[in-house]
């Protein structure tokens, strides 16, 4: 076999090993991705339900919550889970 047949297959070797390399790296930095956004999401459940066990508290009972609609089945709680601004002080949306 020629020096320069066996140097291109060397080659060929070493691009397929640093094309496996780069898809290890990329494959390894979207899996840390999908932990980080996974882990935002389940902390953002956790202090909702955290809150949520605040407004019971303080209303005095259980309550059922609707998470799509933002309202429990208690009066007492839904006026708890927002507030009214005063004049000159409010939120758009």
């Amino acid at each position: 076999m020629s020096l320069w047949k066996r140097f291109e297959e060397r080659l060929a070797r070493r691009r397929a090993a640093d094309e496996g390399a780069k898809l290890k790296i990329a494959r390894n930095a979207l899996a840390r991705a999908l932990d980080e956004e996974a882990e935002k999401l389940n902390g953002g459940k956790m202090i909702e339900s955290m809150l949520l066990g605040l407004v019971a508290y303080r209303v005095g009972k259980k309550i059922q919550y609707d998470g799509a609609a933002g309202k429990t089945d208690s009066p007492e709680a839904n006026e708890l889970l927002s507030r009214k601004y005063r004049a000159g002080w409010t939120l758009d949306g």
